[in-house]
């Protein structure tokens, strides 16, 4: 509450003191303007007055002498590179894991990883999980560790976490297979040669609609082009997913939808024809 002859050091005291981060060279005092206004530009409807404490709260002797009036309000400001400590999180295959405080703005993902001691030699770059906000973010960091300067190679920011994984020898197949399993990664295998050794496809499957799930969490579909199926490129540790196909609609095509539909194919193949001639 408002006292009479009330400085601006006896406000501050009454208020607890100064707050950690609060700086004592920039105080500033807003007040109404009631009667003289002659004085300010015509923009202006309050006047402000600027103070300086040291750290036993007080004034110079001429801003000592300043008393607060009614409606005064005090504003305190925080230092300029005054801030709560922020912290990222990295786990996995690294000799140091654990939580660690953002060094300054500018501290990127591999200064990070180098803080922590760097990479052990089971570490499996392609599989690892950069998390922000609670989403899962795609980072190259092969190619980040090879070019730091690298555009993939991100700011860190409060809250970031990243787990770098063991490399795995494993690939799981799940979904519309007659047998789902877990199987030893083989480079010279196809995605298709995987799922024929989950015993292949069931009568529900829907085959253009595989896809793969990556250890890092990147998503690939399998693409069709001509009748011609290319899945995505196996890697150790992916889920390769065989989904259920939809049930099919009742509605049947007319026959002039027929008609249309096949003429349209028939005008694709000339196309294509025409076009291997060419080459």
């Amino acid at each position: 509450d408002y006292a009479d002859s009330m400085s601006v050091a006896n406000l501050i005291i009454l208020a607890g003191g100064f707050s950690d981060g609060a700086t004592t060279t920039r105080i500033e005092v807003a007040r109404r303007v009631r009667k003289d206004t002659t004085d300010l530009p015509g923009n202006q409807s309050i006047r402000l007055f600027q103070f300086e404490l040291n750290d036993q709260l007080r004034l110079t002797e001429a801003d000592a002498r300043f008393v607060l009036f009614p409606f005064d309000e005090v504003f305190v400001r925080t230092l300029p590179r005054y801030e709560l400590q922020k912290s990222v999180t990295i786990t996995g295959e690294v000799p140091y894991p654990g939580q660690y405080p953002i060094r300054d703005k500018s501290e990127r993902i591999t200064e990070l990883i180098a803080r922590a001691g760097g990479l052990r030699p089971e570490a499996y770059l392609k599989a690892t999980r950069f998390v922000r906000n609670g989403e899962l973010i795609s980072v190259g960091m092969q190619q980040i560790i090879n070019k730091p300067g690298d555009t993939g190679n991100l700011l860190l920011l409060k809250g970031d976490s990243i787990h770098i994984p063991r490399k795995t020898e494993l690939v799981r197949i799940r979904g519309e297979v007659l047998n789902p399993a877990v199987i030893d990664f083989n480079q010279t295998k196809s995605i298709k040669s995987y799922i024929s050794g989950s015993g292949g496809f069931t009568s529900k499957a829907f085959r253009k609609k595989v896809y793969v799930v990556y250890a890092n969490g990147n998503v690939k579909r399998t693409k069709e082009f001509l009748g011609l199926r290319f899945y995505p490129d196996p890697e150790p540790g992916m889920d390769v997913i065989v989904p259920v196909r939809p049930p099919r609609s009742e509605s049947k095509l007319s026959a002039p939808e027929r008609v249309a539909v096949m003429t349209g194919i028939t005008s694709l193949a000339a196309v294509v024809l025409t076009i291997i001639r060419l080459f």
